[in-house]
This record gives structure tokens, C-alpha cells and sequence, in this order.
């Protein structure tokens, strides 16, 4: 809980919370600043990578490196 608190004060400028009156916010509120909080980073992290030139694996593997998998383990 107070890793959250701490995330959210350090990171969002303009909120100037103590640790009673964070404790005291609503969990809709609490979770929601936390789950934009944690898009921004990730977005901050992606940026920052594409600037040192590291990209993101893919997820999904192409139809055609798909297809190749299936040959090479019918050979196989």
C-alpha cells in the first residue's frame, strides 16, 4: 500500500497527499490513478527504448513463420 502511495505522489505532479488522506480516498480512486499511472510508464518505457533502439518482441509469431514452423517439425 505504500509503494502505491509513494508511486502516486512522486510521479503525478500537483498531488500532495498524506499518507492518512490517501488512505482515506476511495478504491476507485486509489486503483485508477494507479492503473493511468502505470499506462504512462509503459508508454514512457516503450519511448524510451525506441530511442536507444531496442524494440519490443512480438507477440504474435506471421502466418509465414508459422507455416515454416509446421514444415520443419513435419520433416522433423
Amino acid at each position: 500500500m505504500l509503494d502505491n502511495y509513494f508511486l502516486i505522489v512522486r510521479r503525478i505532479p500537483g498531488i500532495s497527499l498524506s499518507p492518512d488522506a490517501y488512505w482515506n480516498l476511495d478504491t476507485y480512486t486509489t486503483s485508477h490513478l494507479l492503473k493511468r499511472e502505470k499506462e504512462i510508464m509503459d508508454k514512457e518505457e516503450e519511448e524510451y527504448n525506441k530511442q536507444k533502439g531496442k524494440t519490443k518482441p512480438r507477440e504474435k509469431n506471421s502466418e509465414e513463420m508459422e507455416e515454416l514452423m509446421d514444415e520443419i517439425q513435419v520433416e522433423g
